[in-house]
């Protein structure tokens, strides 16, 4: 009888825990699955009209790659023109912005483009160009564009992009996705308006998300991910493997004695 409530005590006490251990481990699909539907109805506003169009500064590289058909170019400037751009070839170089705003460029000299966006750059490049190449093709890309992970990524760091704008979706895939305990309901984005850091936080849960303004980043945007709840508790840190062996060579103690 006394093995009986002995037996019936320690049970008591361990399926608790064993369910308490389990709780812990698991974590809410509401904090990590993405794009969720949380409201009845959404706004399909185009995501790319809440995006800002990057503008030249001081200090910016810029990619410039230029395509042209000639096959032959006239004397003076044309014949130093045509020593860098040889018939259907690409070129890319870098060209930094000076703190005037301007860049040098072959045979142009210096070229104003503080303030522009790329696209603008490109236009600008071509109607110059027309002297000297047959309809020249420019396109412009940003060098030094970054943005910085940090938090609950799988592999935080800073990661340099050339395309003209990137999405919270595409970062987070260049630092492979969320942890496991990446708190995808808060996820802070650190932007600098004016030399003042300013923090805004983005739910990536909610499928409203790619109408913030915040959906699309700009260049050295910092995106920390916040950890869950049960992270911050310590659960992960539970020596999981160790308390399940002693609650179990507990029960086989208790079932030999009771035999």
């Amino acid at each position: 009888m006394r093995l009986k409530t002995v037996s019936l005590r320690t049970n008591l006490f361990i399926v608790p825990i064993v369910a308490l251990m389990f709780l812990s481990s698991c974590v809410s699909q509401r904090q990590t699955k993405y794009l969720q539907d949380k409201v009845a109805t959404l706004d399909r506003m185009n995501s790319s009209d809440l995006y800002v169009s990057a503008r030249v500064k001081p200090l910016d590289e810029l990619f410039i790659k230029v395509v042209s058909s000639d096959k032959t170019l006239s004397s003076g400037e044309g014949t130093q023109l045509a020593s860098t751009f040889q018939t259907s070839t690409l070129f890319l170089y870098s060209y930094p912005v000076n703190k005037d705003g301007n860049i040098n460029y072959p045979v142009l000299g210096k070229v104003f483009v503080k303030g522009l966006t790329l696209e603008e750059v490109e236009r600008l490049l071509e109607d110059k160009l027309q002297d000297y190449l047959s309809d020249p093709s420019v396109s412009v890309k940003f060098v030094n564009n970054y943005i910085t992970l940090l938090g609950e990524v799988k592999k935080p760091g800073r990661y340099d992009y050339t395309k003209e704008k990137i999405n919270i979706f595409e970062a987070l895939g260049l630092g492979g996705d969320l942890t496991d305990y990446g708190n995808g309901q808060r996820i802070a984005v650190i932007r600098n308006v004016d030399s003042i850091a300013k923090i805004n936080y983005i739910d990536i849960t909610n499928k409203n998300v790619i109408n913030s303004e915040l959906y699309n980043l700009k260049p050295n945007d910092v995106v920390y991910v916040e950890p869950m709840k049960a992270k911050m508790w310590g659960f992960t840190q539970f020596p999981f493997a160790i308390a399940l062996s002693l609650i179990s060579t507990t029960i086989l103690t208790l079932n030999y004695f009771k035999k």
